[in-house]
């Protein structure tokens, strides 16, 4: 059998030992390991009840037969020989364990109805029911020039069975390999090797026994790989919880970049107009033109002669009316100036020497009234250079 078909195998079983004495049929039954050959030891149990509540409802049980309703008889090898064996009887109606080794036969039956009422506890109760055998046959499967003797004496010389007798003495244990084996745990040997390994004796007779195992190993199947497949389900969420908290993370220190660089972005907008309005104020003021307007009022200022007085003078006069929440104008390329000046000769050279600066388009002298004798009110426009 391939490595891979056996993973579905169970690992251990559980076998209980049916023995029927006079009337009565007692319980034990034992834990073993399909890995490793063991000495194993069987506990008693009132029922099979305690038996499963013992080792669990899920592991898998084989049933083995002993007692006063089991027969084992060493017959000639034939096909037939279930009928040379209970003679007129339905071969349905019995259980058989043999062991052929070619020539000869070790077989071990009893009745079925001697277990029925505990194979319809089992199938009731829904428990996994591995395997069906009895008597003492399978312990020829386990010898090679062999010899036991506990309540069966058993030969194998080779690979043919030499003796296989009930012993006139019975005993508990019997030396086998360096150790001594009590005719159960000699059974139990026998059942884990033909389970591990060839069928070196058959059940016949075990009504949906193939069934039963296989549907051990479909059971032990889905439980594998649904166990793995919720760990890897459980994995995945897990991993994905700590993924969706970093993505969580993320975002949220991504949304305050976002913040702040839209609180940056609003902050130049906002530097970008302020910047704008002080550059059309300043533009406003003058600040931009060739020279100052302090340069204006002190030229103009060092040029009036003493005989004219300056009673106003407007740098970039404001244009039009002012009005609420509308930006002031005003005009970068006008001065007006008023004064008094005691006669027009003197306001003419004036006015001829200012028109003499480079930064002097044109002067339009725009008022002239004479006030008294003496004085006239006069009032200028310059115009300024581009």
């Amino acid at each position: 059998m391939s490595r891979f078909s056996n993973i579905w195998h169970p690992r251990s079983l559980i076998v209980i030992y049916l023995d029927f004495g006079q009337g009565s049929c007692a319980i034990s039954a034992g834990k073993m390991s399909f890995g490793s050959s063991a000495n194993h030891a069987f506990e008693s149990f009132d029922d099979l009840e305690d038996v499963v509540n013992q080792f669990g409802k899920y592991k898998p049980y084989h049933i083995h037969v002993l007692g006063t309703g089991v027969l084992s008889r060493k017959i000639e090898s034939s096909s037939a020989y279930q009928q040379d064996l209970i003679m007129n009887g339905n071969p349905n109606e019995f259980l058989f364990t043999n062991f052929d080794d070619g020539n000869n036969m070790a077989v071990s039956f009893c009745r079925k109805s001697l277990i029925s009422d505990y194979l319809k506890q089992f199938e009731e109760e829904k428990w996994q029911l591995y395997g069906l055998s009895c008597g003492y046959s399978p312990i020829c499967g386990i010898l090679e020039n062999e010899t036991v003797s506990t309540e069966f004496e058993i030969e194998v010389k080779g690979d043919k069975i030499a003796s296989f007798k009930r012993s006139e003495t019975a005993k508990d244990k019997s030396n086998w390999r360096s150790d001594f084996w009590t005719t159960k745990s000699l059974i139990s040997e026998a059942i884990r090797i033909n389970k591990t390994t060839e069928n070196k004796w058959i059940v016949d007779g075990e009504e949906n026994g193939e069934t039963n195992r296989e549907n051990i190993h479909q059971y032990n199947q889905f439980k594998t790989m649904g166990i793995g497949i919720v760990g890897v389900i459980l994995l995945a969420l897990i991993v994905n919880y700590f993924y969706q908290n970093h993505l969580n993370d993320e975002v949220a220190q991504l949304e305050m970049d976002l913040s702040v660089h839209t609180e940056n972005i609003s902050m130049l907008d906002r530097l970008s107009q302020e910047k704008q309005r002080k550059e059309q104020l300043i533009g406003s003021a003058g600040v931009n033109a060739s020279s100052f307007l302090s340069y204006y009022m002190d030229e103009i200022g060092v040029s009036v002669p003493k005989s004219i007085t300056l009673s106003d003078m407007t740098v970039f006069p404001v244009v039009g009316k002012l009005k609420e929440k509308q930006r002031i104008e005003v005009d970068q390329k006008r001065i007006w100036i008023a004064g008094i000046t005691k006669d027009n000769e003197i306001l003419d050279n004036w006015i001829e020497k200012m028109d003499r600066f480079g930064w002097i388009k044109s002067i339009e002298l725009l008022n002239y009234l004479k006030s008294t004798d003496d004085w006239a009110e006069f009032e200028l426009q310059i115009t300024l250079s581009e």
